[in-house]
């Protein structure tokens, strides 16, 4: 299911416009990146434990010119 799909459900479901809904999706989404941001970790009971964490860079490849790139 994307964003689209997601934002007609519930608009379904609901008496709100498609265009409600979307902002209403835009702007949790937009809320729990902020929380990321700012904390490094976003915890919802009943869907899931986000948390930021650095990598280590790996290797790739630019298609075009074959070059070797950190990723």
């Amino acid at each position: 299911m994307n964003k689209n799909e997601l934002c007609a459900l519930v608009a379904s479901k609901t008496r709100l416009s498609t265009k409600d809904v979307l902002f209403i999706i835009d702007l949790i989404l937009t809320t729990m990146k902020n929380g990321l941001c700012n904390e490094g970790r976003l915890e919802l009971r009943g869907l899931g434990s986000f948390e930021v964490r650095e990598r280590a860079p790996r290797k790739g490849r630019i298609i075009a010119t074959g070059e070797m790139v950190d990723i």
